[in-house]
């Protein structure tokens, strides 16, 4: 479907010509899109994410470890991605779930799991999470995904990675700011967040 309400993009450019109460519209089959565009994307592109480590995921035990620390400890206080569904395609080897969306999902695992493979030298898994936000933004930028609410599930979860205490929210500073340089974030959780509202309204999500 696609909206053509008060807050779609397309809504000035067909404001002219369309009833004020059709908002949504069925699209054709030959421009819907796929839910994984690796055999759209041209060479550059799949090498940029080969280099980024797009592709890759962690150890089979370990990526089980952080998805289950993932439905313990984050989606009940952020219960944006439909378990069952999610865990069904996880254990389906020939229908996987979205890679965008698992590789958010293991960045948020990785600050709610103490697995002494996710360690880094300075005792944190800070530098784990940032290798799953690379790999999930990397995707993200190539519109490896195109699924718009696996988008916006995704991109609410990659508000887990923060670079800086500028990122977090100020009741952490003292408990975690010997562990980070600050630096200038303009990419923290507040970014992500509202990129996927803006995503969500732009699709009609917020009517009922």
């Amino acid at each position: 479907m696609s909206y053509l309400g008060e807050s779609s993009n397309l809504s000035v450019l067909t404001s002219d010509n369309r009833d004020d109460d059709a908002v949504h519209f069925s699209l054709p089959d030959e421009i819907r899109g796929t839910s994984a565009r690796q055999t759209e994307l041209d060479k550059v592109e799949v090498d940029i994410l080969e280099k980024r480590g797009a592709f890759m995921l962690p150890p089979r035990d370990l990526c089980d470890e952080l998805v289950e620390a993932f439905f313990t400890w984050v989606w009940p206080v952020v219960p944006v991605v439909n378990k069952t569904a999610f865990m069904k395609r996880y254990r389906h080897a020939k229908n996987p779930p979205s890679l965008l969306l698992l590789q958010a999902i293991l960045l948020a695992g990785t600050r709610v799991c103490n697995n002494q493979q996710l360690l880094g030298t300075d005792g944190t898994t800070t530098h784990a999470a940032m290798n799953f936000y690379t790999r999930a933004k990397a995707l993200y930028d190539a519109n490896y995904e195109d699924d718009r609410v696996t988008i916006i599930q995704s991109l609410i979860l990659m508000g887990w990675y923060w670079e800086g205490p500028e990122g977090m929210c100020a009741a952490w500073i003292p408990l975690v700011a010997h562990a980070y340089n600050v630096s200038d974030v303009t990419k923290n959780v507040f970014y992500w967040t509202r990129v996927a509202i803006i995503i969500a309204q732009g699709s009609g999500m917020h009517r009922r």
